[in-house]
């Protein structure tokens, strides 16, 4: 062996050296993305199911609402509805607002809205539901 083929292995292991950190840094660089995207869809998801239960929740209100009778539809009578079980675990901090407006034609526009803070504080994307009550017509004997 002479002295020329030792300096080519020592260049060749530089190489190598250099290779390996490169790709080490590419592998570390792909996964921190890879990790930044899969908490960025357990964030996207956990929003889903927030406004699923806001939509379920608004729902049932409405459904509730009118299948009430007519002397029960007032704005201070439905504003004293609270929000499900349910809704509280599946939404933090969840507000309902309830509106009543009397209609031209003998009926009551009953509007909902649900609130909620995000898991970071913000304000979700409220849930809104709209209703109409008509007034029942007597039946004559």
């Amino acid at each position: 062996m002479n002295v020329d083929s030792g300096k080519r292995y020592a260049r060749r292991g530089g190489a190598v050296l250099h290779e390996a950190l490169m790709a080490i840094a590419v592998s570390v660089t792909v996964l921190a993305g890879v990790a930044h995207l899969l908490a960025l869809v357990a964030q996207q998801r956990r929003l889903g199911e927030q406004r699923a239960v806001a939509v379920r929740e608004a729902s049932n209100l409405m459904e509730d609402f009118v299948s009430r009778a007519w002397d029960e539809i007032t704005g201070e009578k439905l504003a004293q509805t609270k929000v499900s079980e349910v809704c509280r675990r599946g939404l933090p901090d969840p507000q309902l607002r309830v509106e009543v407006s009397p209609e031209p034609d003998d009926s009551r526009r009953i509007s909902l809205q649900i609130n909620w803070r995000t898991a970071a504080g913000r304000p979700g994307e409220p849930v809104r539901l709209v209703g109409w009550k008509f007034r029942e017509e007597e039946t004559q004997p």
